[in-house]
């Protein structure tokens, strides 16, 4: 990790009363063959994304109805680079994250858990010119139609999704699209998705199972992630919306 983080990136501090927290595992192999060991990497104050839907949930539950394996038991879970690329959806904001990929690339129980914030109050890392557009109390969201940007933060080789202001018009485009997906109807097509903005999102031909994934994704993008609260360099105060 660069040595100039420490005075770039706000250090996890104690969680705000309202923040919650549940574990995760750094797990990129679960989401895309596209994996290298820096794909491990996760940094304190940034986004951590997730494709399954029952990880999500399971996160939540008491620790005794979490059984079978690791995957059952706690959200598999990757950084931004991937929002351009894989169905993923934003589960929270990490608090302490992962520094050492190695580490948990090879020991994965022991090195690659990192808990995640999933409401609450927190500091986010984000590049300058989303922020510069972004006003105090705006209601913000991934902005899936930019490629992720690397070197906020003076962090080289660490990439971050783009965040804007919630779209009102994109979102009816993700509401048109989950009503025509619901009902079945043939129409559904990728028109509708670049139509909010997933210009990346291959969705005409796809399996069931990966489109289902892609309608999670859009449904749980309906929602704003948060209200943003105050604005530094390269760093922000939202108050994280649950999902």
């Amino acid at each position: 990790m660069d040595d100039r983080i420490s005075s770039m990136v706000v250090a996890p501090t104690e969680p705000d009363i309202a923040a919650a927290m549940v574990q995760a595992v750094v797990n990129p192999k679960e989401l895309t063959e596209n994996v290298n060991e820096e794909s491990y990497r996760i940094l304190p104050n940034t986004f951590v994304f997730t494709k399954k839907i029952a990880n999500a949930i399971a996160a939540t539950m008491p620790p005794a109805k979490r059984m079978r394996d690791e995957k059952e038991r706690f959200p598999q879970v990757v950084g931004g680079a991937y929002t351009n690329e894989l169905p993923v959806s934003v589960l929270g904001v990490a608090y302490d994250g992962i520094p050492d990929p190695g580490a948990a690339k090879h020991w994965p129980n022991e090195r690659g858990r990192l808990a995640v914030q999933v409401s609450g109050t927190c500091t986010i890392v984000a590049a300058k010119d989303d922020l510069d557009n972004l006003e105090i109390l705006d209601r913000i969201e991934i902005d899936r139609s930019k490629t992720p940007i690397n070197g906020v933060a003076a962090v080289t080789n660490y990439y971050i999704p783009h965040i804007k202001r919630f779209d009102e018009t994109a979102n009816e485009k993700r509401m048109e699209f989950l009503d025509k997906f619901d009902e079945g109807n043939e129409d559904v097509s990728e028109a509708l998705l670049k139509g909010a903005g997933y210009d990346h999102v291959k969705f005409t031909g796809e399996d069931r199972e990966k489109q289902k994934e892609i309608r999670w994704m859009v449904q749980r993008d309906c929602r704003p992630l948060g209200v943003l609260l105050e604005k530094g360099f390269e760093s922000a105060r939202i108050l994280l919306t649950p999902s």
